[in-house]
């Protein structure tokens, strides 16, 4: 990493503060996420939707268990950010191969239930270590952060229940009285219409695109930081700007 081109101000943070910092990052960095985010998830969340005359929990966990692609969707473009770049749909589309080579088939099976995923993420995706090497760089960036990266995924897996329940409930409230009787007494009968599901699990998606943003955003700052405290990334850059400053003046005497 060229840590003299990253567009935010390195310097040691607590954990809250690094947090804020990675929402600040999914704010500032909205546009570009979600022109790629929709352009390459949609597809795939739409073409799961054919498996819901089958069943719509099928659906509904599929579209769940997916979420580390979906990460590795939104770090591509954050890693890209952060050091000046705009990446571009046709970017995001030649990277997914490279997806498969830094862990996702791990992330979607013995590794999914990782509460530290957002955290550990960079590690394989930005750094591209593998093995023995990986596990004692993930030693060292967890000591002492992995509990916040917890925590964090805790508070994002309420915010994300929440608010799924909250698309969900205000559509059934803003339904006619004689659609929200139907649909009820088909839920009862463990009946529901196609359309149901298709509706319930398009706003769970949409929940999930709200707040999984936040979530990656906030464990790359996480990651961001806790490289700062222990390789002191600040007092590098200050040597860096030492560094110009000296070649400048020597540039302006020599003129």
């Amino acid at each position: 990493m060229q840590i003299n081109q990253l567009a935010v101000a390195l310097r040691p943070r607590n954990a809250h503060e690094a947090i804020d910092l990675g929402f600040m990052l999914a704010r500032a960095y909205w546009k570009s996420l979600y022109m790629i985010w929709f352009t390459l998830l949609l597809p795939l969340v739409i073409l799961l939707q054919f498996l819901e005359a089958y069943n719509a929990w099928i659906v509904a966990v599929i579209i769940w268990w997916f979420k580390p692609l979906y990460d590795r969707v939104a770090l591509f473009v954050y890693g890209r950010q952060v050091f000046g770049e705009t990446p571009t749909v046709r970017d995001a589309w030649r990277a997914i191969p490279g997806f498969f080579r830094t862990g996702l088939i791990a992330a979607l099976t013995y590794r999914r239930i990782d509460l530290a995923r957002s955290f550990n993420l960079p590690i394989f995706q930005l750094e591209g270590l593998r093995g023995a090497t990986r596990r004692a760089r993930q030693k060292i960036l967890n000591k002492n952060t992995r509990p916040k990266a917890v925590w964090l995924a805790i508070a994002c897996i309420h915010f994300e229940s929440i608010l799924a329940f909250s698309l969900i409930a205000i559509v059934y409230l803003m339904a006619p009285h004689t659609v929200q009787q139907q649909v009820g007494e088909m839920l009862l009968d463990n009946n529901a219409p196609l359309w149901v599901g298709l509706l319930t699990n398009m706003l769970y998606f949409m929940a999930i695109s709200i707040v999984e943003p936040f979530y990656v955003a906030a464990g790359f700052a996480l990651y961001l930081n806790r490289r700062t405290q222990i390789e002191g990334w600040d007092i590098e850059l200050v040597f860096h700007d030492i560094a110009g400053n000296i070649r400048s003046s020597e540039a302006s005497e020599a003129a």
